[in-house]
């Protein structure tokens, strides 16, 4: 995998994950509204604190929408998706 991208979500599986050294470089960005009335932006903070204490490369991006995406948002995908593939 080039990377993994979570947006407006949360880390359901927060119990099972099995660290792994074959993934332990993919970065992660976590994508988040601060004012997501469905998925708090707390349960997306919380998902970054678990996988940074697990030693991953995650970041945290907020964004002041709700629960959709944000024209900010769609640029920095475009850049996320540019700095892992060329084209």
């Amino acid at each position: 995998l080039a990377g993994l991208m979570a947006l407006s979500t949360y880390f359901a599986t927060e119990s099972k994950i099995i660290r792994s050294e074959a993934n332990q470089t993919i970065p992660i960005i976590i994508q988040h509204g601060t004012n997501d009335p469905v998925v708090s932006f707390s349960l997306g903070e919380q998902a970054k604190e678990s996988l940074s204490n697990l030693n991953y490369n995650v970041t945290l991006q907020s964004y002041a929408m709700e629960h959709s995406v944000c024209a900010e948002q769609i640029i920095d995908i475009k850049l996320f998706k540019r700095s892992k593939f060329k084209y």
